[in-house]
């Protein structure tokens, strides 16, 4: 038997030994924290913070008798500025957003990342 049959078999038998235990290792779910702009930032550029909003995302992982669903939870903050028309009220005129995701690793391996690695 050649040593790299037995590396890949051993890698695949790590897998399917643990992929219905993601929970237990605390794989399973996955969560980033909600960004924005410092409220004395947003105040002094006339920008407010108008909402949060969570976008999650769960995939089942499916494998030969074995199934896990993993959540990833995202967060969008969405900041605006307006200008004053006065009796016709008030315009939206610029907007923008903040994404934040979760950084995830599993086996010393970055999935979410912003590093370059040449892969």
């Amino acid at each position: 038997m050649k040593r790299r049959d037995v590396l890949a078999g051993v890698g695949a038998t790590a897998l399917l030994g643990t992929a219905g235990c993601l929970g237990v290792a605390g794989l399973d779910e996955h969560e980033a924290t909600p960004a924005g702009v410092d409220p004395e930032v947003r105040s002094s550029t006339g920008y407010s913070q108008v909402g949060i909003e969570e976008l999650v995302i769960r995939e089942q992982v499916d494998l030969p008798g074995l199934s896990e669903e993993v959540v990833v939870r995202n967060y969008l903050t969405e900041h605006d500025k307006g200008i004053d028309l006065g009796p016709l009220g008030r315009l939206r005129a610029a907007v923008f957003t903040v994404l934040t995701s979760p950084q995830i690793s599993i086996a010393g391996r970055e999935l979410n990342s912003d590093s370059r690695d040449g892969d």
